[in-house]
C-alpha cells in the first residue's frame, strides 16, 4: 500500500485511534475464538514527541541581589545629583550675593564722586568720567592714580602741604644738584613751584580748608626730582647753541637720575627759550650732547617712561632782537612748540613716549601766552593752564604758609596730562606701555572744533573719558594673540542646556575674560555673566 500523507495534528489523532483499536481487538481475541488484525505492509511512522509546555520558574536568589544592586545605585546617583544641585544653588546664590555687594558698592563710590566738587580744569577734560569708569572696573571705591608714579624734575616739593599728606601713597624728594633744597629759594614769583605743579596731577582734596583742590591723579605717588629753575622774565631772546649743549649736557644727568627710579611719567614744567623751528636738524645734532638724546629715547626699553613737556609760555613775548626767529613783529609769534619740547621734529627716535602740552582757558581757547602746537602736532595736545587751582606752600614774614590758590601757564597743562595718563595707567592695570598709552590719549582727544586746528591744538583737547572707555567694537581674542584677531563680545557666550544646571556659571563666577577695542587696550568682563541656561 502506497504512504499517506496526512498533516501532523490529523497523523497523530489517526495514529491514536489504531492504537486504541488494536488494543480492544487483541483483548477480545484471547481464548479460542480467533479474530485477526490485518495490518498494512507498511509499518506506521512514528507520532513526533512535542515536549509540554514550560512551567514558570521561580526567581532565584542571585536575580534578586542583581535588582536590589541597580535601586541602590539609582538611588545613589539621584542623592548625588541632589546634592550637586544643592551646591550649585548654594554657589549661585553666593555668586548673586557677591554681585549685589559689588553693585552696591560701585553705585556708592558712583555716588562719591558725583558728589566730588571738582574745579573747571577737571571738568574740561571729563575726568569724572574717567572716575566713573574706574570705579565700575574697580568694582567699588578706588584711590584714583593708585599704584602709578609720577615723577617730576622742578624745584622741589613741600611734603607737608595738606595736597600731599594724606598718607595714602609714597611722596619723597630727591635733590639732584646736591646744593641744598630749592624750596627755600623760591625763585618762581615767591612760592615753591614743584609743589603747585605736583597737585595739579596728584594733590588730594583730603585735609583741604575747602575740599576743591584736587589734582587728576590724587592716589598716584610722587617722586620730585629737584633742582633750580630760573624764573623767566625779561625780553625774549632764542637760546644759542652754545647755550643748548651746555643745558642739555648738564640734563641729561638729572634725565638719567630719574629714569632710574621708576617712575611711569615724567614731569617737565619747565623749558627753554627758542621756538624748535629756529633751529635746524644740523645744528642740532651738533649741540644736544648724546647723553641727553641717549637717556631722553630709553634705547632698548621695553616699556618706556612717558616724558610730558611744557609746550612753553613764549607767545606774546616782547623780543630783545626782531632778527630773533619768530620776532619779525617786535613779539613772539610762537607757532611751535619751544625747542624743548619739539625735540622729536629733528631727533625721531625721540617720538612715541614724548608728549608737549599747549595751555587753553576755561573756555577751550588757547592761552594768550602758550606756544601753540606747529610743527609738534603729532606729539602735542591740549589741557586747561589758566587760573588753574594749586597747592601754595610759600614764606610770609619768615614763616612757612601752606595754602591754596590759582596760577597759569603751560608749567600747569603739563601737569594735567601727566596726571591724566597715570589714570589711564590704572585703568588698564599696566598691561600698556607707555607708547601704547600715549597714542591712546592722543586717538581719543577731543578733535571738535575748535580742537581740530592741529597746528594750534595737535591732536585736541584732552578727553579722560574717552580715553578710558572702549573705542569701536569689543572682541574676544581667538589665539594668544590679540593681532590674531577674534570675536565679537557682544556675540560671545556659552549657551547651556538645563542639564548643566547652574554649575558652569557658578564655576565662572568670580573669573575675567579680557576684551580688547579697536585700539587693543584690555577690558575685563565677568565670564561668569557670559553663560547662559536654557
Amino acid at each position: 500500500m502506497g504512504t499517506v500523507s496526512v498533516p501532523l495534528k490529523r497523523f497523530f489523532a489517526v495514529g491514536a485511534a489504531l492504537a486504541l483499536a488494536g488494543a480492544f481487538v487483541a483483548g477480545c481475541g484471547g481464548g479460542g475464538g480467533g479474530g485477526a488484525v490485518v495490518a498494512s505492509e507498511e509499518p506506521p511512522e512514528a507520532s513526533p514527541e512535542v515536549p509540554p509546555p514550560e512551567a514558570p520558574q521561580p526567581e532565584t536568589p542571585t536575580t534578586v541581589r542583581d535588582e536590589a544592586a541597580q535601586r541602590a545605585e539609582a538611588e545613589r546617583q539621584a542623592r548625588e545629583e541632589a546634592a550637586r544641585r544643592a551646591e550649585a544653588a548654594r554657589v549661585a546664590q553666593e555668586e548673586a550675593a557677591r554681585r549685589a555687594v559689588r553693585e552696591a558698592a560701585v553705585q556708592a563710590a558712583l555716588a562719591d564722586v558725583q558728589r566730588l566738587d571738582l574745579t573747571w580744569n577737571l571738568d574740561q577734560v571729563r575726568t569724572s568720567g574717567a572716575y566713573g569708569n574706574l570705579v565700575r572696573a574697580s568694582g567699588g571705591a578706588v584711590h584714583f592714580g593708585e599704584g602709578v608714579t609720577i615723577g617730576f624734575i622742578d624745584t622741589g616739593i613741600e611734603p607737608r602741604h595738606p595736597a600731599f599728606a594724606d598718607g595714602a601713597r609714597t611722596v619723597d624728594e630727591v635733590l639732584l644738584e646736591g646744593e641744598g633744597d630749592p624750596r627755600n629759594d623760591f625763585v618762581m614769583g615767591g612760592y615753591s613751584h614743584g609743589t603747585a605743579v605736583a597737585s595739579v596731577a596728584a594733590g588730594a582734596a583730603r585735609g583741604m580748608s575747602t575740599g576743591a583742590l584736587q589734582g587728576v591723579a590724587p592716589g598716584a605717588n610722587v617722586r620730585m626730582f629737584a633742582i633750580q629753575l630760573g624764573s623767566g622774565g625779561g625780553r625774549y631772546k632764542s637760546a644759542s647753541l652754545d647755550g643748548l649743549k651746555g643745558f642739555s649736557e648738564e640734563f641729561a644727568g638729572h634725565l638719567r637720575r630719574a629714569l632710574s627710579r621708576d617712575i611711569d611719567v615724567l614731569n617737565m614744567s619747565l623749558s627753554v627759550n627758542g621756538l624748535i623751528d629756529g633751529y635746524s636738524k644740523e645744528e642740532l645734532r651738533g649741540h644736544i650732547a648724546r647723553a641727553f638724546l641717549d637717556a631722553a629715547a630709553q634705547s632698548g626699553v621695553g616699556d618706556k617712561t612717558i616724558l610730558v613737556w611744557a609746550a612753553g609760555n613764549q607767545n606774546g613775548d616782547e623780543c630783545a632782537e626782531s632778527s630773533d626767529y619768530g620776532c619779525a613783529s617786535g613779539s613772539v609769534d610762537a607757532r611751535s612748540v619751544a625747542v624743548t619740547a619739539g625735540l622729536p621734529l629733528r631727533f625721531p627716535e625721540l617720538g612715541g613716549h614724548w608728549v608737549a602740552a599747549v595751555a587753553v582757558e576755561e573756555d577751550g581757547a588757547i592761552a594768550d601766552f602758550s606756544n601753540r602746537c606747529g610743527s609738534a602736532a603729532a606729539w602735542c595736545i591740549a589741557a586747561p593752564g589758566v587760573h588753574v587751582p594749586i597747592a601754595y606752600f610759600g614764606h610770609y614774614d619768615g614763616e612757612p604758609v601752606f595754602g591754596e590758590g590759582t596760577s597759569s601757564g603751560t608749567s600747569f597743562a603739563a601737569p594735567m596730562v601727566a596726571g591724566g595718563l597715570a589714570v589711564m595707567k590704572q585703568l588698564f592695570r599696566d598691561q600698556l606701555n607707555g607708547t601704547a598709552l600715549v597714542e591712546r590719549l592722543f586717538e581719543t582727544a577731543n578733535k571738535k572744533a575748535p580742537y581740530d586746528a592741529e597746528s594750534v591744538y595737535g591732536q585736541g583737547l584732552m578727553d579722560l573719558a574717552a580715553a578710558t572707555a572702549p573705542v569701536g567694537m569689543m572682541t574676544v581674542a581667538a589665539g594668544d594673540r590679540v593681532e590674531a584677531g577674534g570675536a565679537a563680545l557682544r556675540g560671545t557666550g556659552l549657551a547651556l542646556g538645563r542639564a548643566f544646571g547652574d554649575g558652569p556659571a557658578a564655576a565662572l563666577a568670580g573669573r575675567e575674560i579680557a576684551a580688547f577695542d579697536a585700539l587693543g587696550a584690555p577690558f575685563w568682563f565677568d565670564l561668569g555673566g557670559l553663560v547662559a541656561t536654557a
